[in-house]
């Protein structure tokens, strides 16, 4: 009986209107086209934050799709880059293993019986050195700098001849081995450009190997 009660007064309160639900109010027409107004404007609003939000969204799917592509690419250049690395490994250390193993199987246990002599200079024997070519005859040249080098580069102001000729020696065959000494021309700068070099030198001549004596003619 007790719950058939309480049933009935949830039935009657569900069926009876809140006391908001009849009450009116009065409006003007302004304040009508105000809230109106208003209401539009939060909707707009709403709206385009769901559009931005959408598209951010479409983007992200976008970036993730294109980073697992790059991803997949990245780790398969890695891969093959190994794997031309480790043939490159095996190419020059195993033919440096192989050759090796093959010496030492051909040399077998056999040993070279030590002469007591030391490697190098021996004491008592006065050393060779390097020769001075000193029954050569010497030609002098000068070497300068180009046209368009002897002025800064940057404000235009041409250098002045600084006179501290370096002498250099190379040994130059044309009919007869002779010695041609260069005498490389130095120039001052006479500005105050702080990327210039204070002293700039003609080249040196050019030479059969790199830091050698033995030159030829260019020209």
């Amino acid at each position: 009986m007790q719950n058939v009660q309480i049933a009935d007064t949830e039935t009657a309160s569900a069926l009876t209107p809140a006391p908001f639900t009849t009450l009116k109010i009065s409006l003007t027409k302004q304040e009508h086209i105000q809230l109106k107004q208003q209401a539009n404007q939060w909707h707009a609003m709403w709206k385009a934050a769901c559009d931005r939000e959408q598209k951010a969204l479409t983007e992200n799917t976008e970036l993730k799709s294109k980073h697992k592509v790059v991803t997949a690419e990245l780790n398969a250049q890695i891969t093959e880059l190994k794997s031309e690395l480790a043939h490159m490994k095996h190419l020059l250390f195993g033919r440096k293993s192989e050759k090796t193993s093959s010496s030492s199987k051909k040399s077998g246990n056999t040993t070279r019986p030590a002469s007591g002599r030391q490697r190098g200079g021996q004491p008592g024997v006065p050393s060779t050195g390097r020769s001075l070519h000193n029954n050569l005859p010497v030609v002098h040249q000068s070497v300068d700098l180009p046209v368009n080098e002897q002025r800064c580069a940057i404000c235009d102001l041409p250098f002045k001849p600084f006179f501290n000729n370096d002498g250099c020696d190379v040994i130059e065959v044309e009919v007869k081995a002779h010695v041609r000494r260069y005498h490389r021309k130095h120039y001052k700068k006479t500005c105050q450009c702080p990327d210039t070099p204070s002293i700039t030198v003609a080249p040196p001549p050019p030479r059969l190997i790199n830091k050698g004596r033995l030159g030829f003619l260019s020209g």
